[in-house]
């Protein structure tokens, strides 16, 4: 994991045209916290279900999840539905976790790619087994930027290859596939697109997060229950001429039951109470007196606490 000291950054973008709520830009704070330095891949969820045997994820309690139209058979798509919340996407029988593309695939050869299929009910089990959690869209999004303000990308404003999996071609006929993949990606497949060692935030799968989500134009009390989802995926573009544009601060909503081939994960840590006050009492051992008034000054205590001098009373009934 990557530990992230927080403290107050600019979120969303400048960019009045966006229909998924991450304009306008605004100010947020974020605690110190730990994340993730990749998404969470097929590998360590394995290891999850060998320990819990009995959990089911949402795909296999129903049986079904949704699955690209380019990894499907014609006989499959005259078998199945096409999924509302998707174009070219198809609710396939028999996929699950471990099974991507329906019975007769499996993951034997993606084991570094993130797990997909999975639902925001499956994805907090999976964190509080590790005995994390999920981030919110601020933690996710502060993390991405790599302290970076303002930027349309991890690594800065200007668009670079070979940072990320993301759609090139016309879709969903044509994938030049210039990045080297046509679905998902090994995690660490693609450099480290910030300077705070942040791997895959954009690109490969979109990533769950405990923020719910609202369209901007409509009364909230109507909306449904919809999570956020942050980083684009594998089907995304970089200029939005196809699905949705893959920059740091956009967002969708999904409802915490769906799942698909290209939604994933990753888990922040919160830090102990112990942790924080040995930072602040490290950071504190020869403090400074800090002028908060003209006639204040604010010192701290061996514990790291933080308090004002006591001036004297000059003529008062102790001197006198």
């Amino acid at each position: 994991m990557v530990f992230l000291e927080g403290g107050n950054f600019r979120t969303g973008i400048n960019d009045p045209s966006s229909r998924t709520g991450e304009y306008p830009v605004y100010n947020s704070y974020v605690r110190p916290y730990y994340i993730d330095r990749y998404p969470v891949t097929n590998a360590q969820y394995r290891k999850f279900k060998q320990t819990k045997t009995r959990y089911k994820t949402e795909a296999e309690d129903k049986e079904y999840s949704s699955v690209f139209v380019n990894f499907l058979s014609d006989g499959q798509k005259q078998t199945f539905k096409e999924d509302p919340v998707q174009d070219g996407w198809y609710n396939v029988r028999g996929t699950t976790w471990n099974k991507p593309e329906g019975f007769l695939s499996n993951i034997e050869d993606r084991m570094s790619h993130p797990v997909v299929h999975i639902s925001y009910e499956d994805a907090h089990a999976y964190c509080f087994w590790v005995g994390k959690r999920l981030p919110t869209d601020m933690e996710w999004e502060y993390a991405a930027r790599g302290g970076l303000d303002n930027q349309a990308y991890p690594w800065g404003d200007r668009y670079m290859k070979m940072r990320m999996n993301v759609w090139q071609g016309e879709y969903p006929t044509e994938d030049k596939k210039y990045d080297g993949y046509d679905n998902t990606s090994p995690v660490d497949a693609f450099p480290a697109q910030n300077d705070y060692g942040m791997y895959d935030m954009l690109g490969n799968v979109w990533e769950w997060t405990t923020t719910k989500y609202y369209d901007r134009v409509i009364d909230r009390a109507t909306q449904p229950l919809r999570y956020t989802l942050k980083g684009g995926s594998f089907i995304d573009t970089r200029d939005g001429n196809h699905n949705y544009i893959v920059r740091t601060a956009n967002k969708i909503g999904r409802k915490p039951n769906y799942s698909s081939g290209n939604i994933g994960f990753r888990c922040v840590m919160d830090m102990s109470k112990e942790e924080l006050y040995a930072r602040l009492h490290a950071s504190t051992t020869t403090p400074k007196p800090i002028r908060i008034h003209r006639k204040e000054e604010m010192f701290y205590d061996e514990y790291g606490h933080p308090r004002r001098k006591k001036k004297k009373k000059i003529g008062s009934h102790k001197e006198l």
